[in-house]
């Protein structure tokens, strides 16, 4: 007998979710060195990592040893961390913190940079504007600062090399 759509897609998401278990992940076997004893002997480019945190006034982190991820502040619960072991976990938490802290103060600073575009976009579009060459200069400006507010409007794509591994 013919199976259901519905038990087409349980038996779908039931080899998705045992490909998943079957992760090559930090919690695995299949990583047997620790990303700290790795990344000891592979320093080479390290500076692409610490130099533009540090120019940030950002201290990285280190990975000298193999202990557990914990909160820095010791305000995050403990279950967070669940399943993830060690320096690898560590760092794959790393990368995915900068992600969203870097998206987090984008959204910032993107707002930050339109309601100031914007606000000197009406104050030339109300101030006096009798004398032609101020107009001219006014509208000129006005435009560019349009073009710089419809800039923000754009989404910007970073590629990244993958760093967690799920499934086959």
């Amino acid at each position: 007998m013919a199976l259901s759509n519905a038990e087409i897609q349980k038996q779908w998401r039931e080899r998705q979710k045992t490909k998943r278990q079957k992760a090559t992940d930090a919690t695995s076997n299949d990583l047997r060195r620790p990303f700290h004893d790795w990344l000891a002997a592979n320093r080479i480019n390290w500076d692409e990592f610490v130099i533009p945190l540090d120019i940030a006034g950002i201290t990285p982190p280190e990975f000298e040893d193999n202990r557990d991820p914990s909160s820095a502040t010791g305000e995050i619960d403990n279950n967070t961390y669940a399943g993830k072991r060690g320096s690898i976990a560590r760092a794959e938490l790393t990368v995915d913190g900068l992600l969203e802290a870097a998206r987090a103060l984008a959204e910032h600073v993107n707002a930050y940079k339109r309601e100031e575009i914007s606000a000197r976009i009406e104050e030339l579009e109300n101030a006096n504007l009798t004398d032609p060459v101020t107009r001219k200069d006014a509208l000129a400006d006005i435009v560019r600062l349009t073009k710089a507010r419809d800039r923000l409007d754009k989404q910007v794509r970073y590629t990244l090399p993958e760093w967690k591994v799920s499934g086959e």
